[in-house]
Order: structure tokens, then C-alpha cells, then sequence
């Protein structure tokens, strides 16, 4: 289907029940637990039945948005859009993107397909090896970026834009209502406004002229974004000739092996962002030799190798010790002192997901020395999570669905907590199975005289006294990991959850 032919340009085509569910399939992948997603998904039929009817009968508005502030890694005001208007963002957006993809240049690496941080970073390198060939010869970089782009965005000039290509009268309308649409005059705001406040003034929406802005965090205002700097990349690369430009949104990077040359091109964008997009640069600019490396996208970039970024480092760290604080504690018994270590499924997840994030940006640097030396100085990562650079980041406290039966599951908790005793949730029953029950049930004052099938001897007591036996355990000196059921797999197995751990850290005093 071709926007640009206007082969499905009618309205019934455009906002039909199909188009309107291939959208809203799109867009609940990342976004189906949230609150909104999870009532529209209530109700699913209707509601898209009514979204359709609304826009195929031109009565369609964006509904209330909602307004929060981001502090990392600088303060930024975003507008989220409600999730009936997310699903219309998925219906419009591909459909321009039919149009002005085969235009957009190929080193415009944001919010599109294919693209993304680290082939942009990649491209980068390759960009200051081909200039310095490969290090035989001086090259220079220079590093712009617009000052406060999105609230800088001339609705006026964008729609102009999107004219030009755009024959299709409906999807046009579509456009022309999001641009219109101001999300100062109905939101919901989640963060403090005395948060909000502190945003500076050309970040936000709420202090920018008329006719100017767009609200971050929605689909439509990327696409839109890109098409706007669109403009400035077919100038660089057609009337400039650089022939080493990348962008990422309104980070852009030229790499020449004459410094002049890059001093007269930064003039000649500063002139074009002016007359033709009403934008400025910013003044804090960057030339420098590639061999002392570009600030770009969480990375110190060079020909030859990858940093991660200082300020992403220390995010991370600091995030870690947040954790700690939340997650860890110590504690003396007469036997020494004890690390514990409890978390609760959701922020066992939580933290997985976080150090998943950041590992996977590390794993595109020279990063195994800084990996190897967050586990060392945090070293309670250990027990919930290990990591390895060829198999990557695994979770130790709790098993994967493949582990079928209770038998699987045991032994999945043995091979992660070698040296513990396990305490194994079974309904009403904490229970430790085999040698453990032989030897360690008696001097708990436990019976150890029946089995299970595959399991063995089998020790346990009632759940409402966990505390009293983990005091006895730890006064043996013993490590111990209390594993509690937490939901169920697919299957119908109970799902178990190492919970809390109890590591024996230094002799008593």
C-alpha cells in the first residue's frame, strides 16, 4: 500500500476496524501493563469500534495527556499520550513512513528501523578510521546539536513539509490534528510541580512561543522530528558534500581530515538551521582530533575502540547503591557477622531489567575490566544475578519455565546456591531434601524420616516458623537461601522465588 498514490486513501480504508487492530497491536508491545493499555484492552472491541467511528467521521481529539519530569540525564519535561491516542500514533506513522523513508539519507540513525545508538556509534568509527586512514594521518571531528529542538520545531514549517509529500487529504488531517493539538491545556501530571518547574525554559512546552513545539514521548514527534531535520541532512550531504555526516535526532557529527573545512561547514548549518528552519545551534560545540575521542551517544568514541561514558558509569552505580541500601542488610549473631539479602519479585525483576539495560550498552565498549569491576565492589550482585561476557547476565533466583517439575526446580536452586541449605516453599511446608535433611534436620531438632521421589530424605516445618529455624541455621554457621512460591508456570507448577539469602560474611567478635 503506497500513501503517496492515494490507493487507500478513502476513509473507510484508512480508520478501518483491521488497520485500527494492527495498530493497536503495535502499539500495546511495550505498553500492554500500563493502566491505560490495560482498560482499553478491557474492553477492546468497543473501544476500537468507537475510535474508528471517531475518526472516520472527523470528530477524533486527542484525549489528556500525561505530563512528567525525567531527571536522567538531565532534567526533561515529557507528555505522554493516552493510550487510545498511542493506537492512532501507530496508524499514522507507518503510513508516512511508506512516504518519506525512501528520502530520509541513510545516516540518520534515530527512531527508525535498522538504525539505533549502536550502529550509529559504529558508523562513527568507521566515519574517523576512513578520515585518519586508519591512523596514518590527522583527522578532526566537529559535534553540533540544536539548542532546545523539540520546543524549537516551527509547526508551520513542519506542516509545510509534510505537504509536499503527503497526497492523501486523510492522513494529512490526522497530522494536521496532533500538530494542533496543545498538551499544556489538558494533562495529567504525575511529578511535583515544583519538580516540573525547575525544567529550563526552552525545554518546555509550557513557555514556548505559539505555533512552536512538540511534546516529547510519543511516536508522532519523533517521525516528525526527523522529517524536520530532514531538511538539514540533504543540505549537508547535496550542497555541503560532507561526505562523513552522521545524525542522531539533533546530535550530528562531521569528521574531515581538514579542520577548516569543518569550521566553515558548522557557519554554512548555522546560516541553514536559521533562515530555512528557524533553529539554532548550540554554542557549546566540539572540535577535536579523533584520536581524543567523540562524546557520543554513552560513549567516548575512537577509530579503534569504544568507552563507555563517565556519567554513564556513575548512573549506574549509583543506581546499584540505591539497591543496596533498599535490598541489603547486616546483622551480628554470636556465631559473626551476616550479609541479607531480600527482594521481593517485582524488584528482583526491576533490577534484572536495569542492569540488563546498562550491560547490554556496556557490551558494545571495551567494557570486561568495568563489568568485572562492578561485581567485585558489589559483590551481593552475586547472589541474584550472574554474568558471564560470552553467555551474558542470567538470574539465580528464580528458575526458567523448563524446569518442569519440583525435582528440576530443586536441583536448578542447588547448582546456583552451592554450599547453602535451601529451604524449599511447598505450600503451608518449608522443606530441604537428601543430605541436607540427613544431616542438618537432626541438629535443627527436626525429624528426617520420610522421602520424596527423586528428592530423598526429607526435613521440614510449618512456614509460620521460618524465622525461628533461620536463627538456628545461622547459629550453626551455615549460608542459607529461603525459596518461596511465586505464582504459577505455565504448566501448573508452582513457580519458586530465592527471596531472601543469608551469606556468612566474618567471625564474630
Amino acid at each position: 500500500m503506497s500513501v503517496a498514490s492515494g490507493r487507500e486513501s478513502d476513509l473507510t480504508a484508512v480508520f478501518s476496524f483491521e488497520s485500527l487492530y494492527r495498530a493497536y497491536l503495535g502499539c500495546r508491545r511495550r505498553k500492554r501493563n500500563t493502566i491505560d493499555a490495560l482498560g482499553f484492552e478491557a474492553d477492546l472491541l468497543e473501544n476500537l469500534l468507537a475510535l474508528s467511528e471517531t475518526l472516520a467521521t472527523g470528530s477524533y481529539a486527542p484525549s489528556r495527556s500525561l505530563c512528567f519530569v525525567v531527571s536522567y540525564p538531565k532534567l526533561r519535561e515529557v507528555f505522554a499520550a493516552h493510550f487510545r491516542d498511542r493506537v492512532v500514533h501507530h496508524l499514522l506513522v507507518p503510513r508516512l513512513e511508506q512516504v518519506f523513508e525512501p528520502r530520509f539519507i541513510f545516516d540518520s540513525y534515530a527512531c527508525r528501523k535498522e538504525k539505533g545508538t549502536h550502529k550509529a556509534v559504529s558508523r562513527l568509527q568507521e566515519f574517523m578510521s576512513r578520515s585518519s586512514r586508519n591512523g596514518q594521518r590527522p583527522a578532526w571531528f566537529l559535534q553540533l546539536d540544536v539548542k532546545g529542538f523539540f520546543m524549537s520545531i516551527d509547526k508551520g514549517i513542519l506542516f509545510s513539509l509534510l505537504a509536499r509529500k503527503v497526497q492523501d487529504p486523510t492522513l494529512l488531517g490526522l497530522c494536521r490534528i496532533f500538530l494542533d493539538h496543545n498538551c499544556t491545556q489538558s494533562y495529567l501530571l504525575k511529578s511535583p510541580r515544583t519538580l516540573l518547574a525547575q525544567v529550563p525554559p526552552h525545554k518546555t512546552l509550557f513557555h514556548a512561543p505559539p505555533g512552536k513545539g512538540l511534546p516529547i514521548g510519543n511516536l508522532t514527534s519523533q517521525f516528525f522530528a526527523n522529517l524536520y531535520l530532514d531538511r538539514l541532512d540533504q543540505f549537508v550531504k547535496h550542497k555541503l558534500k560532507a561526505p562523513y555526516y552522521i545524525r542522531y535526532m539533533d546530535d550530528f557529527v562531521l569528521v574531515s581530515p581538514e579542520q577548516e573545512q569543518l569550521l566553515t561547514w558548522k557557519a554554512q548549518i548555522e546560516t541553514f538551521l536559521k533562515d530555512h528552519l528557524a533553529l539554532e545551534l548550540r554554542p557549546e560545540s566540539v572540535l577535536n582530533r579523533v584520536s581524543q575521542g567523540a562524546d557520543f551517544l554513552g560513549y567516548i568514541v575512537r577509530p579503534d575502540y569504544l568507552l563507555v561514558r563517565r556519567r554513564v558509569i556513575t548512573n549506574l552505580k549509583e543506581k546499584l547503591l540505591e539497591w543496596q541500601a533498599r535490598l541489603v542488610s547486616r546483622f551480628q549473631t554470636p556465631r559473626g557477622v551476616w550479609g541479607r539479602l531480600a527482594c521481593t519479585p517485582e524488584q528482583a525483576i526491576q533490577l534484572t531489567q536495569t542492569l540488563a539495560s546498562y550491560l547490554g550498552h556496556f557490551k558494545q565498549a571495551d567494557s570486561y575490566r568495568l563489568t568485572q569491576s562492578l561485581w567485585e565492589r558489589f559483590g551481593w550482585l552475586q547472589a541474584l544475578v550472574s554474568w558471564e561476557p560470552k553467555t551474558g547476565l542470567v538470574p539465580r533466583y528464580q528458575p526458567p519455565f523448563s524446569a518442569g517439575n519440583l525435582n528440576a526446580q530443586v536441583g536448578w536452586f542447588r547448582r546456583r546456591y552451592p554450599g547453602y541449605l535451601i529451604f524449599f516453599q511447598l505450600g503451608r511446608f518449608f522443606e530441604f531434601f537428601g543430605k541436607q535433611a540427613r544431616e542438618i534436620g537432626p541438629r535443627l531438632g527436626l525429624a528426617a524420616n520420610r522421602t520424596r521421589k527423586g528428592l530423598g530424605t526429607v526435613s521440614g516445618f510449618p512456614c509460620n516458623l521460618v524465622e525461628v529455624y533461620q536463627r538456628q541455621v545461622l547459629d550453626l554457621g551455615l549460608g542459607l537461601v529461603i525459596v518461596r512460591e511465586n505464582g504459577f508456570c505455565a504448566s501448573g507448577l508452582k513457580q519458586r522465588m530465592a527471596t531472601e539469602i543469608f551469606t556468612y560474611l566474618e567471625e564474630g567478635r
